[in-house]
């Protein structure tokens, strides 16, 4: 009797195990679509130059970027080029998680608020 106890909790663990692992290892979104890291790398960013982070796409899930020790100013259309006093101001120290539904799939472009500074940027899919 005790064997088969412990076989039953056992088993229960090992299916509990493989199932957290399965779904861990994704990014699960609303309806149960999955998506996937398309690219991810490290930029400089310079207070003299704008900078094209991501480029006009069909669709997209997130895009998320990471600063380091100095904030940047982001422009979420290509019409509009970010300064020091134009954009969508993002803190230093910080990464956020820009909803492909909210913010859309197009350009997306920084500037250096204060000083040059590398970020880290990725862009998932569907």
């Amino acid at each position: 009797m005790k064997n088969k106890i412990f076989i039953s909790i056992a088993g229960f663990l090992i299916v509990m195990a493989s199932w957290f692992v399965s779904h861990s290892k994704t990014q699960n979104l609303k309806g149960g679509i999955f998506s996937r890291v398309a690219t991810s790398s490290t930029i400089s960013v310079g207070i003299q130059q704008n900078k094209t982070l991501f480029t006009n796409k069909n669709s997209c899930s997130s895009r998320i970027i990471s600063t380091t020790a100095q904030p940047i100013m982001l422009s979420f259309h290509s019409d509009i080029v970010p300064t020091s006093m134009i954009g969508h101001y993002q803190a230093a120290s910080t990464s956020v998680a820009y909803d492909g539904d909210v913010y859309g799939c197009g350009v997306v472009s920084a500037f250096g608020s204060v000083a040059s500074t590398t970020i880290t940027i990725s862009e998932f899919s569907l």
